[in-house]
């Protein structure tokens, strides 16, 4: 299989993304049982369904018109695609703008250190590979948002305008990986409902990542790559990306996985 080649080189900003389009990427399931805490306990599949339909629903409609009012969500990308090479769990990306090396280290996989990262990375030539990386951020007037709420004793509010704004930055995330996809070719087998995808067990080739830091507990090399400063995210003196509705993302071609990464990483494709 061919190693796709990506429509430029270098990275590019998108500071106006309709927050409809990002909304129709959220999961629906993920919000209610994550973020609300909405549990289906002992209550049948119907009788929770009706639970998200009728309770959380409303909430979310009502926020999300809020938001779009009030401009409490203020999405940002930074996008781009650079020339890699691998060597061992060292991957290397070249700046084109400055034509020098930035590498980015991947943790090693809890267990087997040979296993699935090293096998993929084996899968990146060490000349003339791509990989394609992004960073989406909400902006800080979320966070900024959910202060007032505090601040005010509206601790009804928070958790449900919190989940929110963490969730949306998900559902960037989602929408600009299935845009890097399709830029990279590779999105050929990508469920076109948006509800499928986040049941679908195999897509098009390709390695995901979206903890937001390739290396948990020190730098972050794709913020640096990126310039997240661009959009108006920060690193923490904890290396954490600020603000906390921002997240990123590594995508490496590979023909044949399926798995999670302990970590985060999700290689996806067949």
């Amino acid at each position: 299989m061919p190693i796709p080649v990506p429509p430029f080189w270098g990275s590019r900003v998108v500071e106006e993304v309709p927050l409809d389009e990002i909304f129709a990427f959220i999961n629906g399931d993920c919000a209610g049982r994550g973020q609300w805490q909405v549990r289906k306990g002992k209550l049948s599949e119907e009788a929770y369904r009706a639970v998200l339909r009728e309770k959380v629903a409303p909430v979310l409609a009502r926020l999300k018109q809020q938001c779009k009012q009030e401009n409490l969500l203020q999405p940002k990308v930074i996008y781009g695609y650079f020339p890699c090479q691998a060597e061992g769990m060292i991957l290397s990306c070249t700046r084109m703008t400055a034509n020098r090396e930035s590498p980015v280290h991947l943790p090693r996989q809890a267990g087997d250190p040979t296993s699935v990262l090293q096998t993929i990375l084996r899968r990146v030539p060490r000349t003339g590979g791509c990989c394609g990386f992004q960073l989406v951020t909400m902006g800080k007037v979320a966070s900024e948002h959910s202060a007032r709420l505090f601040a005010s004793d509206n601790y009804a509010e928070i958790p449900v305008f919190h989940g929110l704004s963490v969730e949306s930055a998900e559902a960037l995330a989602e929408m600009c990986i299935k845009k890097r996809r399709a830029d990279l070719g590779i999105a050929g087998k990508d469920a076109p409902d948006i509800r499928r995808l986040f049941s679908q067990d195999i897509r098009a080739p390709g390695i995901v990542s979206a903890t937001g830091l390739p290396e948990p507990g020190g730098p972050d090399p794709v913020f640096s790559l990126l310039d997240g400063e661009r959009i108006g995210v920060k690193l923490t003196d904890e290396f954490s990306l600020e603000p906390e509705q921002s997240t990123n993302a590594i995508i490496v071609h590979h023909p044949a996985a399926a798995i999670q990464h302990p970590l985060g990483y999700i290689a996806i494709g067949k």
